[in-house]
């Protein structure tokens, strides 16, 4: 699940001789061998010259025929000015269908100057990342592979350098650890709670082998919609999926084992995911994007009860949403899962107060994505994940979590008069304040050390401590194994972490990522007053037996 570290444009030119090499051997764009490749690349990175970039756009210009055949190529070539001053007008003028806004997004993601700088598993831009700090970006992390499969640098496939690439499975942990990382670990579980330790985000992913009853939307593994298979792909390869026809099985093992390997264990909410409906209570499989079955995560929790929590999730929009509702909460379950942008929920509409009575009748809790949301495709429907319009359950006395905390994207204001669009954790905030929403509301913590989330949110939690009993802990598993939005090199720039700790945590993410993210959240502290996450954070304050 991670992404080797990727050279920069060093000076001695090492990455031209990768560069040439491995066009030369994947016959991408047509050197005659390796050997002058290199050469030739290296001079041309030595002088100045455009003779590679040229190439580079010449690839680029192809139609969507030879993207599908080149799409497996990895990168290894940082995208610097070198190449983007040039391959920004290929970008413009290639006609890829369904492409996203090319400039605006090469505007908000990639670097304005040259000069990299190794960010913990990744190495990424420093300068990219200081300017995402002032606008972030608009689009999916996912972007990138579309634009960085063309700077390539091997044959091996680019979705398995942004998100499988292992140094070692979890077990290998404890025999490649330094002692650094080993205190590390023990201080991040050494006053909490161990029987109450909680990760209330934990997606589960399948197509249905083994009988399941999972699935994907055929999209999702179709080059036909590149967008969509690289998604898939990369989610994946971040899942240890390596078989298709074992996928749904792989997924569990690989989930068991990176939890059998952390030291304390704890339980975490496996989420099931509803199809998309439309108003009139009918399903919209073109608009559902994967399907995990209540029957599936319930089944799973009765074999591993020590380990898991099932989360069912049923859209209010189905014609039987009470009667199945009222299944799950008479079994015992007590979480529900939504995702309002990608399901399409309108969480204020009227019509789901009979099912929001029901839940505070059987105190089942609602965790719902707010903010914008990334990581699966919404089209058009941003609007839903407004902290504003879960205002209806609360009134009616619903428990709801907040996913993320809003820390990603703006929304409109609909509660002032000039209905401006503000950041949606600003409108997130504003409920927290609110005194009657204390025992109702709580704001969950995962994604906030993703480089795309943590500059501002992060911060403002670690301050606000008047908050930090209404906060959870949740992973969103598996983003974090998707190494590419990993970046601890600005965690420590930013003085959230220190340079130990950087380069600790970066080992603990090679062979157990699940294990990184809750030590990595144990261990950042605002870089003025020190204040970190206390350990009630991180248990539940719910019971959910």
């Amino acid at each position: 699940m991670l992404l080797a570290p990727v050279s920069g444009l060093g000076a001695d030119g090492s990455t031209g001789r990768q560069i040439g090499s491995s066009i030369s051997r994947c016959g991408g764009i047509g050197y005659p061998e390796a050997d002058s490749a290199a050469e030739q690349v290296d001079r041309e990175i030595r002088v100045g010259k455009d003779s590679l970039t040229h190439r580079v756009n010449i690839l680029l210009a192809r139609s969507d025929h030879l993207i599908r055949q080149h799409v497996k190529l990895a990168t290894q070539y940082p995208l610097t000015d070198f190449t983007i001053q040039r391959a920004v007008p290929a970008l413009q003028a290639e006609s890829i269908a369904h492409r996203p806004p090319w400039p605006l997004w090469l505007r908000q993601i990639l670097p304005r100057r040259a000069g990299e700088t190794r960010h913990g598993p990744c190495v990424f831009s420093a300068a990219a990342l200081k300017f995402r700090r002032r606008k972030p970006a608009g689009g999916s992390f996912l972007l990138l592979l579309i634009v960085s499969f063309a700077f390539v640098g091997s044959c091996t496939p680019l979705y398995d350098k942004l998100g499988g690439d292992f140094a070692g499975g979890p077990e290998e942990l404890a025999e490649s650890i330094s002692a650094d990382a080993e205190a590390l670990i023990a201080k991040a579980f050494g006053d909490v709670d161990a029987s109450r330790l909680m990760d209330f985000h934990v997606h589960i992913l399948g197509f249905g082998t083994g009988g399941t009853g999972a699935f994907v939307n055929p999209r999702m593994r179709s080059w036909w919609h590149p967008m969509d298979y690289l998604r898939s792909a990369v989610y994946m390869s971040a899942a240890g999926i390596s078989v298709e026809a074992r996928a749904d099985s792989e997924y569990i093992e690989r989930l068991e084992n990176l939890i059998r390997h952390s030291p304390q264990g704890g339980r975490y909410a496996l989420m099931a995911f509803d199809k998309h409906y439309r108003p009139d209570g009918t399903v919209n499989l073109e608009r559902t994007q994967f399907h995990v079955p209540n029957d599936y995560v319930y089944r799973l929790a009765g074999e591993n009860p020590a380990a898991f929590v099932p989360m069912v999730s049923v859209h209010p929009y189905r014609d039987d949403a009470l009667q199945a509702l009222r299944k799950w909460a008479e079994r015992g379950v007590r979480l529900v899962k939504w995702l309002p942008s990608a399901m399409g929920i309108d969480p204020s509409n009227e019509r789901i107060d009979p099912y929001y009575r029901l839940m505070r009748q059987f105190d089942m809790v609602l965790l719902t994505h707010i903010g914008e949301e990334q990581a699966v495709d919404v089209a058009g429907s941003q609007q839903y994940g407004n902290p504003l319009l879960l205002r209806r359950p609360l009134e009616i006395g619903v428990k709801v979590i907040m996913a993320h905390s809003g820390s990603l994207g703006q929304n409109v204001d609909i509660e002032s008069p000039g209905q401006k669009r503000v950041s949606s954790f600003a409108l997130f905030l504003r409920m927290m304040e609110e005194p009657k929403y204390e025992g109702l509301l709580f704001g969950e913590i995962s994604g906030l050390t993703q480089y795309n989330r943590f500059d501002g949110p992060l911060q403002t939690l670690l301050e606000r401590t008047d908050l930090h009993h209404r906060l959870v802990n949740g992973s969103d598993y598996p983003l974090p194994a998707v190494n590419f939005i990993i970046h601890t090199g600005a965690l420590a720039d930013a003085g959230l972490i220190t340079e130990v700790e950087k380069n600790a945590l970066n080992e603990i993410y090679r062979y157990n990522p699940l294990l990184f993210d809750y030590v990595v959240k144990r261990t950042v502290h605002h870089p003025r007053s020190g204040t970190r996450f206390p350990p009630e954070v991180f248990t539940s304050p719910f019971d959910l037996d």
